[in-house]
């Protein structure tokens, strides 16, 4: 780790252009050349993403412990002094034009003690498009941020300096690509899920004992379709259900399939999707029938 010794430190974000910076500039200060930076810290690396409405949100993370960063040209540095720091970033596209990023650093351990501590800064963009797929120039619109300071010397250690490009945290080509396929995987799926309605039995329809079932389904995409049958009193009676499967819009059950009258659930859902029959899981959609005649109890 390097430390100034010759004049007030800052903290900063050096891969990406951002930086805590001596009183002499403004507070929250857009600088496109910072300076008097002498604490560098990498930019978190992208861990995951997930959809979130109409757009999408990334995680970043990295840890280092012990720390022990480049110093900055000009300054009287010293390596011997270690301390721990973790980065953290979520960015978030809300898939009409606006990025929210949100940068935490956990500082522990640092001898110089008001540089310990949570603190946070956040970005907030407008971007052409979503920032993190693509290579586009974002506005910075508005700025927030918690970060060191020195009570005794508000002059000392007050301002915080960061310059463009935005956002500060960045996803390789590679992964970009694996996310977009993800994107169509995810579209793809949630249209099939989505087009599958079971058509036969009706709600509520009276299958005669001893007859076989006919299902009919709706299967515009011609997936794979698993059919959960379940004997049902009150919820899932557990025992005595079977699946069936169909790449079409209708099968046929025999009836040895339903070796007592009740009442019983189907289910339909495209193979492998996530989704477990007969717990809080179960997928849909779904359609209760009678087997037999109503049952006496």
């Amino acid at each position: 780790m390097r430390i100034c010794k010759a004049r007030p430190c800052a903290l900063s974000l050096a891969a990406a252009g951002l930086a805590v910076l001596p009183h002499a500039m403004a507070a929250g200060a857009i600088n496109d050349n910072p300076s008097g930076t002498c604490i560098a810290i990498n930019a978190p690396i992208f861990k995951s993403w997930e959809p979130k409405g109409a757009g999408r949100e990334y995680k970043f993370s990295v840890t280092y412990t012990p720390y022990t960063p480049a110093c900055a040209f000009g300054c009287l540095c010293s390596s011997s002094v270690m301390f721990g720091l973790t980065v953290e970033g979520t960015g978030t596209w809300d898939g009409k034009g606006k990025a929210v990023e949100h940068l935490r650093f956990i500082i522990n351990w640092h001898p110089i003690s008001l540089y310990n501590g949570d603190w946070f800064a956040q970005f907030t963009l407008a971007c052409p498009k979503d920032p993190w797929l693509n290579n586009v120039t974002c506005k910075l619109t508005n700025f927030t941020r918690s970060l060191p300071g020195a009570p005794s010397d508000p002059q000392l250690y007050t301002a915080f300096g960061f310059s463009a490009p935005y956002p500060k945290t960045k996803i390789s080509s590679g992964e970009q690509q694996a996310i977009r396929t993800m994107i169509v995987v995810k579209a793809t799926a949630s249209a099939i899920e989505q087009s599958i309605t079971i058509k036969k039995p009706t709600s509520g329809a009276l299958i005669p004992s001893g007859a076989p079932l006919e299902v009919v389904i709706t299967n515009p995409f011609g997936a794979t379709v698993d059919l959960f049958f379940n004997p049902k009193v009150g919820t899932w009676a557990g025992s005595g259900g079977f699946t069936m499967t169909t790449k079409g819009t209708s099968v046929i059950v025999p009836s040895s399939k339903f070796p007592s009258i009740g009442f019983w659930t189907v289910r339909a859902w495209p193979a492998g999707m996530p989704g477990i029959p007969g717990t809080i899981q179960e997928p849909g959609p779904r359609v209760d029938f009678i087997v037999g005649g109503v049952p006496f109890y």
